[in-house]
């Protein structure tokens, strides 16, 4: 399951994240500039962010070039960005921010707990994220050594992965004519293999 490490197991079903099959997958957090050419030399290309689709039942290679659409070019990044998350701060606030670059909605909830890992509490005005804080937390800070903050917590990281990709399917589902025709995954040259090549200050 992908980003199952973020959510720990106990936690997984307290959310929609436990039956949801992710859609978006494989992206990468930095962006492609080469693919190998017929002459088998590397040839350039609009800069990309890349991931694997799965939609009606096929699995579709895309590269989404920035000039495209900024946001969704920004989210795959994002998204990619969340699978090396370390702290449980990154693990909430990267795919929220690839949520934002969609310009798609989410729950009061989901909303509160950034706030909350964002700002300090004295920075906290709106009052329903204060309510919603204090609902879920008794108070406005999350506790992680409190077994329930942490249960409300990775409930709602589920939910809010869930939702990154379901926003992230219908953007790109939605944009497949700007995608750049790849013959097959070969012909892609990594940032990895751009670094080695040499390629990475052109």
């Amino acid at each position: 399951m992908p980003y199952g490490s973020i959510v720990p197991l106990k936690f997984q079903k307290s959310s929609r994240f436990a039956s949801h099959d992710f859609k978006v997958v494989r992206p990468w957090w930095r962006p492609y500039r080469y693919i190998w050419g017929g002459a088998g030399q590397p040839e350039a290309i609009p800069e990309s962010a890349f991931c694997v689709v799965r939609h009606e039942e096929r699995l579709s290679l895309c590269l989404f070039p920035r000039e495209a659409e900024p946001g969704v070019f920004e989210a795959i990044l994002l998204w990619a960005a969340t699978q090396s998350a370390l702290t449980r701060a990154e693990k909430f606030l990267t795919p929220y921010r690839a949520l934002e670059s969609l310009s798609a909605p989410s729950p009061l909830e989901v909303r509160a707990i950034r706030h909350s890992l964002a700002h300090s509490t004295s920075q906290l005005r709106d009052p329903r994220v204060i309510k919603a804080l204090r609902h879920m937390f008794g108070g406005l800070s999350i506790d992680f050594g409190n077994h329930g903050h942490r249960r409300h917590f990775y409930r709602w990281l589920g939910e809010l992965l869930v939702l990154v990709d379901e926003s992230l399917l219908a953007a790109l589902v939605a944009r497949t004519a700007s995608w750049l025709p790849i013959p097959n995954e070969a012909v892609l040259i990594t940032p990895f293999e751009e670094d080695t090549l040499g390629l990475g200050a052109a």
